[in-house]
């Protein structure tokens, strides 16, 4: 089986497909950046309740500390440690809402962001990945109709088919004569004139004379 062909020979097609290449890898990454810096705007917004969620919880290891070290003052420790220890079950509180604030606004970060990354890259690939297919594709079965004398038989016949007069005309006077009549330099130009129009490199077939002369 012939190796995939991922590129045209040097033509204009070839530098179509290297340009659409190059941008679906420059779109990747410029998308990839975009996403990031979004993320990161949108997590600083929890800036601020990440600050109050450290403040608070030194806050309320401090109340914690104070209330355990009034308690051990005798007769009256425990009745002035609790107020304390209401206090800092408060705090947790309050903690504990800014954490999940900070966890809500990061979730959506990171949503956001990969919903930027994502949309953009995967509508441009459904664009460009199909059209970059059926070029390989259909390289792999040119090659294959290009590795034997009868299918070149039936590449000269598509050139026949498909390809306009006026370029049948520099090759031969009767093309379609002359490939009904074997002529194998008429096929290969035709057969090479099929490869052509479809991208890939024309490659003459060594006949059964070349190897023998060898």
């Amino acid at each position: 089986m012939p190796l995939p062909h991922f590129y045209a020979r040097p033509s204009w097609r070839l530098a179509g497909q290297v340009i659409a290449d190059a941008f679906v890898v420059a779109w990747i990454l410029l998308c990839w950046a975009g996403a990031g810096i979004v993320t990161t705007s949108i997590k600083a917004i929890a800036t601020p309740s990440a600050i109050a969620e450290t403040r608070l919880g030194e806050l309320k290891k401090t109340l914690q500390d104070s209330a355990e070290k009034i308690g051990e003052v005798p007769l009256v420790g425990d009745s002035l440690s609790t107020p304390l220890a209401d206090i800092g079950t408060e705090v947790a509180t309050l903690q504990a809402g800014a954490h999940d604030q900070v966890e809500a606004i990061e979730q959506a970060a990171t949503t956001i962001g990969w919903l930027i990354f994502l949309l953009p890259v995967i509508t441009v690939i459904l664009l460009w990945l199909p059209w970059r297919l059926r070029f390989i594709r259909s390289a792999q079965q040119l090659a294959k109709l290009n590795a034997s004398a009868e299918s070149r038989d039936l590449l000269a016949l598509r050139a026949l088919s498909t390809a306009p007069l006026k370029r049948l005309r520099h090759i031969s006077d009767q093309p379609l004569a002359d490939w009904r009549a074997g002529n194998a330099e008429v096929i290969d130009a035709l057969a090479e004139l099929e490869l052509h129009r479809h991208g890939m490199s024309a490659r003459r077939r060594q006949t059964e004379q070349d190897r023998l002369d060898r």
